[in-house]
């Protein structure tokens, strides 16, 4: 915004600039016609003396009754043309007086825009090494994303293969822990049906054992009974 308002206020010293220097060119060539017109006139003033002085020489006996109303006539011209010249003069001087302004001004207007052109360059410059900082920044900033970018992936990428593994790992825990449990259950109708065959067995041998310390008491007191 600031780089677009130095160049319109630029545009704008410069066009004000050229208009200036434009009137005082036409003034200048106004002010050098002006001249010549002047001197045009003084010429043509000498010019009409010498004529009358010519015709004088010439025309003696015509000098009495031509010479009043010629005299008149050059008088009339001449005032008309000093009044021209007066006039002329008076607008010259006014003429100088806007050039001279209207130098001031350009000057005034030339300080201006090599004010404002130095204004600019430094201004431009500043942008430039702005421009270039906000491209080192972003280029740093791309990079940067970039590894962050590369970096959360792979890190997605890890979660991802653990997630399977653990998955796996979950399938495959599920799978020996349900073999654990039929061969538990396996042993423990194992245990149970071996510890009714124990206590099957210990019975047996119990009553056994207890039927053989029967009979033998059965025979000794048979015995003791016979040697009575």
């Amino acid at each position: 915004v600031l780089h677009q308002q130095m160049m319109e206020n630029r545009a704008s010293y410069r066009q004000k600039l050229q208009s200036s220097q434009d009137a005082q060119h036409r003034q200048a060539i106004l002010v050098q016609k002006l001249q010549a017109k002047v001197l045009q006139y003084r010429n043509w003033c000498k010019e009409l003396e010498k004529r009358l002085e010519s015709n004088s020489d010439s025309h003696p006996y015509l000098r009495d009754h031509k010479v009043e109303q010629n005299l008149e006539n050059v008088l009339v011209h001449l005032e008309e043309e000093q009044q021209r010249c007066e006039n002329l003069g008076r607008v010259n001087i006014l003429l100088r007086k806007h050039l001279d302004k209207a130098n001031e001004v350009n000057g005034a207007l030339q300080e201006d825009i090599n004010k404002l052109t130095d204004d600019w360059s430094r201004a431009k410059i500043e942008l430039e090494h702005k421009e270039s900082d906000w491209h080192k920044e972003r280029e740093l900033f791309e990079h940067y994303r970039q590894s962050e970018h590369d970096r959360i992936l792979g890190i997605w990428r890890q979660v991802v293969t653990l997630h399977r593994h653990f998955l796996e790992m979950k399938t495959a825990t599920d799978r020996d822990l349900s073999e654990l449990k039929a061969d538990q259950v396996r042993l423990y109708g194992s245990i149970l049906i071996n510890c009714f065959h124990v206590s099957s067995d210990a019975q047996f041998w119990e009553t056994k054992n207890l039927e053989d310390s029967l009979l033998r008491c059965q025979l000794q007191e048979q015995r003791q009974l016979g040697k009575k």
